[in-house]
């Protein structure tokens, strides 16, 4: 018998092996390659676990994750935001907790003050400011102005009502002291507000005007109660447009010694002049004190350092080589008997004017201290309230010290233009002698901090 040849073999094996499968043509192969080609890429993207979970987390929610060159850009603006909000909320705590600490002084105690003078001039600039700019029976509001420092000055001036803000809760509370102490000599009615008036906060709870009700006739048919319905609402969107014409208006706006803090950036400079826009009238008047840049800045580059200075203040500038900038150009002040080393801002007055322009406040006049004096001296009532208020020591005169000091700092006035140019004139109406102030208490101060 012959031997089995090795082709037989195979397809014996093949025979036994594949008996019960079929084989798949051209066409069934190609079917089943396509099924299996979606697993096959599903291989190809397999992540572990660990990475799946990670991939499933997602900071941009359904939000197209591509790269875009300007959401860096957007990220970068929000950190400047939040790093500024919260620069000006450590400021803001500075300013408060230094005039929080600083208590009431006794008047025989501050007579004994080495810058009494100074002090005593200081009050002296105020007066004039407000005796040439408020009229007898007009709103003023006093910015910055907690301890009501300038009570009798607006109790002369015959003021119909006074508001007053400060970021300060302590300094208000002296004040409403002050004020209940005074109450049966003021002819006014007074508001207080805790707010930070470099802020949009203060609009916010600033007092509003009392709607005027009109004299509408009487809706009878259904279609004219329907279109009176829509005139409601359209006056409703209106209102909610213009939220600053429900605003009370002021004839007379204050801020003694303290716009300089706005100056800390740009935004808080254009905050506190929309807000003084916001509140008053057409033809009303700005008026307040600032440091005079030019003489401190003079001053610095006569010194060769970045400080100077005498007795009785200092400045220090933050920066070796300060450059002056428009906005957040600081130094710490310090006074004798009065500011222990805050920091504070260079106000350009050119800047000044250049942004009160684009809130309808045009630029009436600034004169530095020392050409103040000499000018309103000549008037003999004015030299007069020199002498009544001990501006000068008992040789008639002031200290050189407490002189270069009065230099560093100067007034200014602005006054608002109406939408056309207009510089109305505002009309008052006759002092009320008989109207009797109220009482205030703790809990009448509108708290915004």
């Amino acid at each position: 018998m012959s031997e089995p040849s090795d082709n037989n073999n195979e397809s014996n094996i093949n025979t036994i092996l594949f008996k019960n499968v079929e084989i798949p043509n051209l066409e069934q192969f190609k079917n089943l390659q396509q099924q299996q080609q979606p697993y096959q890429q599903q291989q190809k993207h397999y992540r572990p676990p660990y990475q799946q979970q990670h991939q499933k987390y997602n900071p941009y929610g359904n939000r197209d994750t591509s790269y875009n060159p300007y959401r860096k850009e957007e990220g970068r603006d929000s950190l400047r935001q939040q790093q500024q909000l919260h620069f000006i909320k450590k400021q803001n705590e500075l300013v408060s907790s230094h005039y929080d600490n600083k208590q009431n002084t006794p008047i025989h105690i501050r007579a004994q003050s080495k810058i009494i003078s100074l002090k005593n001039i200081n009050n002296w600039v105020k007066s004039m400011l407000i005796q040439e700019y408020t009229k007898p029976n007009t709103k003023v509001f006093d910015i910055c102005g907690g301890k009501l420092g300038d009570l009798q000055k607006w109790i002369k001036a015959q003021i119909k009502s006074l508001i007053v803000s400060d970021i300060s809760l302590e300094s208000l509370k002296h004040g409403l002291e002050r004020y209940n102490q005074n109450l049966n000599y003021i002819p006014f009615d007074m508001t207080m507000i805790a707010v930070d008036c470099f802020s949009s906060k203060l609009l916010d709870v600033f007092p509003k005007q009392p709607k005027k009700l009109g004299n509408k006739p009487k809706k009878t048919n259904q279609e004219d109660l329907s279109e009176s319905e829509e005139e409601e609402e359209e006056d409703d969107d209106d209102d909610d447009d213009d939220e600053n014409d429900e605003l009370l208006k002021v004839d007379l706006v204050s801020c003694q010694f303290a716009l300089h803090y706005s100056f800390r950036t740009e935004e808080s400079a254009r905050s506190l002049l929309k807000n003084v826009s916001s509140v008053l009238e057409d033809g009303g008047h700005f008026i307040g004190t600032i440091p005079n840049s030019c003489l401190i800045v003079k001053k610095l580059r006569e010194s060769k350092s970045n400080k100077f200075g005498n007795e009785v203040f200092k400045i220090e500038f933050k920066e070796k080589e300060p450059k002056f900038s428009a906005f957040g150009c600081a130094y710490n002040f310090f006074l004798e008997d009065a500011i222990d080393f805050l920091e504070e801002y260079l106000v350009h007055i050119d800047v000044l004017t250049e942004l009160a322009r684009d809130y309808r406040l045009e630029l009436v006049s600034h004169s530095n201290f020392h050409d103040l004096i000499y000018e309103k001296s000549k008037s003999k009532s004015s030299h007069d309230l020199l002498r009544k208020m001990n501006c000068f020591n008992s040789n008639n005169t002031i200290s050189q010290a407490e002189w270069e000091a009065l230099g560093i700092y100067k007034t200014f006035v602005f006054k608002k233009i109406g939408e056309n140019n207009n510089s109305n004139n505002i009309k008052v109406d006759q002092v009320n002698k008989d109207h009797k102030a109220k009482s205030l208490s703790n809990e009448d101060i509108i708290v915004n901090l």
